[in-house]
Parts: structure tokens; sequence; C-alpha cells
């Protein structure tokens, strides 16, 4: 026999902001209730909860901005560890509407916002909030806490982004993928494969600035992800090359360099030929871009251009030659030409953010460890490309 308990229902309002910075407001309703399974003639009893609620949203949609200049570069913003009622009260959207706006709130993604197909997929869990070891609930991409870090079903999380109408298997390793957390902790890490393949998770981190949400988006997102940038914070006072520390080292470094990748740092500490050498000389750089040594964690025998940028300590703003690597691979992705002259005129210089001194190549040595010791954490090769089980599409 079943019998059904007395019902609550709810009624709730609530505001939300798209990803364009607009507000509405919208109201819902729900019903939660108890449901008791009796087994006839035994005294055994199993009760179930069971909770409805009415929204415009649904696992499995797609909401899509589409680019209005090139090809169209993909980005796929997805949330994991959201339940039903934080679908329905607006706190997924929420959430993703947010990084959306703080990825595309810092240069040069700001100018080149039109240049990109923009995707939400609804993911819908059965529990709200993330697991840990000892705590197990139920997320939709397996997000829990783990010793290296957050970590979601890669395979599971790209087979869902691809319900995205542009993304597909053979332009996974240009498709940048955003997992919002439904965490306030730090705990932001960036998965990425050889082929170019990446997925940034980005918990929503109430910590202080620069180490909240924001920081944690364009750092991994905007920075790691898609821009494949380098770690600039450090973490140990010794050489790259030789220091025993358990951080990455040199041969990392180069392996990812090898790749195509890190175009922020060097170990070449010569001026005529570093990355950056043709902005020198350049009166619009002049006067920010130099040579700095520390980077990758380490304090010794790495170089970076500026004293500060997003890649220490999540600050909004990248430096000169991350903006250009940027840049780069936007209008490589958008199947359009790169020209430097053009990204010189378009270039928006806003240095207001690069205010952390450090030591300039030749000069005074001056502390530069970052002050989220121990929370950031360096991105996590994957292998060569993501696994992809295509007959569940």
């Amino acid at each position: 026999t079943v019998s059904e308990m007395p019902r609550t229902t709810e009624t709730f309002s609530f505001e939300y902001m798209d990803a364009y910075g607009n507000w509405s407001e919208e109201t819902h309703e729900g019903r939660a209730g108890e449901i008791v399974f009796l087994l006839e003639s035994k005294d055994r009893r199993v009760s179930m909860d069971v909770q409805q609620y009415d929204c415009d949203n649904y696992d499995g949609q797609v909401i899509a901005q589409n680019a209005s200049v090139g090809a169209g570069v993909n980005i796929v913003f997805l949330g994991d560890c959201f339940d039903a009622r934080d679908i329905a009260m607006g706190s997924y959207m929420e959430g993703i509407n947010e990084a959306i706006g703080y990825y595309f709130a810092i240069e040069p993604y700001k100018s080149y916002r039109d240049y990109f197909n923009v995707y939400t997929i609804v993911g819908m869990s059965d529990d709200s909030g993330m697991g840990t070891v000892n705590t197990v609930k139920d997320a939709k991409f397996g997000s829990q806490y783990s010793l290296s870090g957050i970590a979601p079903n890669t395979q599971a999380t790209y087979e869902y982004a691809m319900k995205a109408a542009t993304v597909n298997e053979d332009n996974l390793n240009k498709t940048l993928v955003v997992m919002v957390e439904n965490t306030q902790d730090y705990g932001g890490i960036c998965y990425m494969w050889a082929d170019g393949s990446a997925i940034a998770v980005c918990p929503m981190s109430r910590d202080a600035y620069p180490f909240d949400f924001r920081g944690i988006v364009q750092h991994e997102a905007g920075g790691h992800g898609f821009a494949k940038l380098a770690d600039e914070y450090i973490y140990t006072n010794g050489f790259v090359s030789s220091c025993g520390c358990s951080n990455p080292h040199l041969d990392d470094f180069l392996a990812g360099k090898a790749l195509g990748w890190y175009r922020n740092l060097s170990t070449d500490g010569n001026y005529n030929s570093v990355e950056w050498a043709h902005l020198f000389a350049h009166p619009d750089y002049t006067n920010i871009v130099d040579m700095y040594e520390g980077g990758y964690f380490h304090s010794r025998g790495i170089y970076r251009s500026e004293a500060n940028s997003c890649m220490n300590n999540n600050v909004p703003y990248y430096s000169a030659i991350s903006r250009q690597e940027m840049v780069e691979r936007i209008m490589k992705y958008a199947g359009l030409e790169f020209s430097l002259e053009d990204f010189y005129a378009k270039d928006v210089r806003d240095a207001s953010n690069n205010d952390f001194v450090t030591r300039a190549l030749g000069n005074e040595e001056t502390s530069v460890y970052n002050a989220s010791l121990g929370k950031q954490k360096a991105p996590k090769f994957m292998g060569e490309k993501p696994q992809i089980n295509t007959s569940n599409q």
C-alpha cells in the first residue's frame, strides 16, 4: 500500500541578471511531500521525499548566443551540483551568467565577444552542493572534492558539451568548456589535453578579492583554458631547473612550450630573443613591458613580461603578450587572419590593476610570493586527447 503525507507548497520570486547585465524577475511555485511505501502484512515501510518545481529551464536545455563575426569560437558553460530546486529558484542560471559576465568583462575578451559562440547547457543534479570522499552527493557530472582538486567526470562533461549545435568531437580541441561548481570554496583548476582541449573548473568562490569567483573564471578559463598561459605566481625561492620542491619544474614547462603553450613566460633572459621582444620598443608598451624574474612557481631562472597579471594573483588584467596570444587564438579559431598591426590598433591597454611591483631584471629583488599560497593549483595535464563515448550522443 502507498500513502501520501500532507504536502507543503512554496512560492518564490527572484531577480536574476543575464549574461549581458540585464535584470529580470521571475516567480515560480514548488511543492514537496512524503510518500510512504508499506509492505502489506509486515511492519516494513520506507519513505520517499518528493519535490516538484515549476521552472522555465530543464535538464539538457541548450541556450545559445551565436557569434556575429567569423566562423564562431566555441565556449560552453556547464554547471554541476545544482539540483531541481537550485534550477527552479534561478541559482543555476545566476551562476552561469555570472561566469559568462566575468569571462567577457576583461580585455581582450570584452572587445572580441562577438567572435564567440557562447553556449549554456542546463544539467540537473540529484543533490545540491558538492560531495567529498566522506560525504557522497549525486552530481550530474560527478564533481567532488579530492586531494588533487575538484574532479568532474571529464568524459561525461565533454559528451554533454557536444549537445551544443556547433560542438563536435572534431573541434573539441578548439572548444573551451567552463564547469561552474556549486560551492563557495576556492578550488579552481584546469584540465588540459595536448590537442588543445580544456575544461576549466570554476567554483563560485566567495573568498576575498582577487581570489573570488571572478578571479577564478578569468585565471582558469580565460588564462589557462583558452589561452594556454602558464602560472606566474611563486611558491618557492629557487631555480626552476634545479629546485627540489614538489611543484612543476623546467621539464614540465618545456613540455608545455613544445605544445605552443605558456607564451607569457620564458627561460630566455635575452631582451633580443624573448617572446615579447617586439613590445620593448613599441611606444604603447615600453613603459609596461620589461623582463621580470620569477614565475611558474619559482623565483629564479624564469621570466615574465610584466610586474603583475591575472596569471599571478587573479587581478583583472592580462599582460600584453597574453592578450596578443588570446587574439591570435581567437582569430585562428574564427577562421580569420591575425594582423599584429590590427592587434596594436584595437588593443585596450588598461594596466590599472598592474600595480604589484616586483623585481625587474637587474633591479633589487622584492618578494613576489603569492597571498593565496597553497590554494592555486597548476593545470592538470590529462594526456593526448579526451576520451569520448560517441555511442552516448
